[in-house]
């Protein structure tokens, strides 16, 4: 090694790609808010056995209005103390599919698109009015 290369200071590291969310640190879903997507899943799958045989001759609006309904709750509830992310919507889907394989028919199952749907447009109101913002949406 010659004089010269010690005397040369190392090359300063590239700089980190910018991320739309710089500036804050990245929010780690837990305590109670990890929960929030189970008991969305539990609901979807156990309350219908619940609900179909107490609502007798209105079973099938109190089914839409359950499955709906849930998604449009734990939709805002994780959007108001998490963020926005599709991770949700896409359970929610994935929950009123098991539950239509369980006690539903085969037509129920465009249910699975307006249960995604709901559940992603009161994630984002819920994000929207906690100010917490989102990676798939910008802030508003």
């Amino acid at each position: 090694m010659s004089d010269t290369d010690l005397d040369r200071s190392p090359e300063p590291a590239p700089e980190p790609a910018t991320d739309p969310g710089e500036g804050r640190a990245r929010e780690v879903r837990g305590g109670w808010r990890r929960a929030t997507p189970y008991v969305m899943l539990a609901v979807y799958i156990l309350a219908p056995a619940a609900v179909i045989p107490l609502a007798g001759a209105h079973a099938v609006p109190a089914s839409i209005a359950l499955v709906f309904g849930a998604g449009a709750l734990f939709g805002l509830v994780d959007g108001l103390t998490f963020r926005f992310t599709w991770s949700l919507p896409l359970l929610a889907g994935l929950g009123f599919f098991i539950a239509k394989l369980l006690y539903f028919n085969d037509d129920a199952t465009i249910y699975t698109l307006g249960c995604i749907l709901v559940a992603a447009v009161a994630a984002w109101a819920g994000s929207a009015i906690s100010g917490r913002g989102s990676r798939g949406f910008p802030e508003v």
